[in-house]
Parts: structure tokens; C-alpha cells; sequence
């Protein structure tokens, strides 16, 4: 999940990738969608199943994780549009642990 930049022709350094969990998003009014940077614009891979995973144990029944391929969607079961940011970030901040990192994103 690393980029390479290039900084000289000698010197390649590798970069985490960007994720993001919004809520209300166009088309996604009322549930978060995780995202990881480039992956939708490039196509060229999915957010990794073992993520996904871990996101379905730790944010428990409740929840409804949809796996789209290059962006997940969660979305409570019970009450649709139901909000709980703290339990959400905490969520993806663990499962993908040091392999993306984590931005906030303004509301």
C-alpha cells in the first residue's frame, strides 16, 4: 500500500497512502464510506479484504460493512443515517493500523 515519489534518480521513497471516513456523502447521504487515495481514481486496486474484515469484528452487528471494491460503505442496520463517528474512526484507525494513514476530514 506504498507509493514510490521520486526525489532523485538514486533516491526513491516510499509513501503511506491517504484513507478517509466521511459521512453524507453525495449518493451516501446517510452512511460513512472509507476511502483510501488513488484507488478510485486509478482503479488499480481494492481496499485490501483483510481491512474489511477486521472493520466487520471490531465495529460489531450493529454496523453493516459493504465492501465496493476501491471505497467501503458502513451503515448502521438497525437505524439508517445513524451517526457514531468515535466508534467509527476508532474502527478504521485500528484495522488498518500502520498501513494507510489516517486523515481527518472536515465536516
Amino acid at each position: 500500500m506504498e507509493r514510490t515519489e521520486h526525489h532523485s534518480e538514486q533516491e526513491l521513497q516510499p509513501r503511506k497512502l491517504k484513507a478517509w471516513v466521511e459521512f453524507g456523502l453525495d449518493a451516501h447521504e446517510k452512511e460513512y464510506v472509507f476511502n483510501v487515495e488513488h484507488l478510485a481514481a486509478e482503479k488499480t486496486m481494492d481496499v485490501p479484504s483483510n481491512i474489511i474484515q477486521q472493520l466487520e469484528e471490531l465495529i460489531g452487528a450493529d454496523w453493516e460493512i459493504i465492501d465496493r471494491g476501491t471505497r467501503v460503505e458502513i451503515r448502521n442496520r438497525k437505524e439508517y443515517g445513524r451517526r457514531d463517528d468515535e466508534i467509527i474512526r476508532k474502527a478504521v484507525e485500528q484495522a488498518i493500523g500502520d498501513k494507510f494513514i489516517l486523515i481527518p476530514v472536515k465536516e
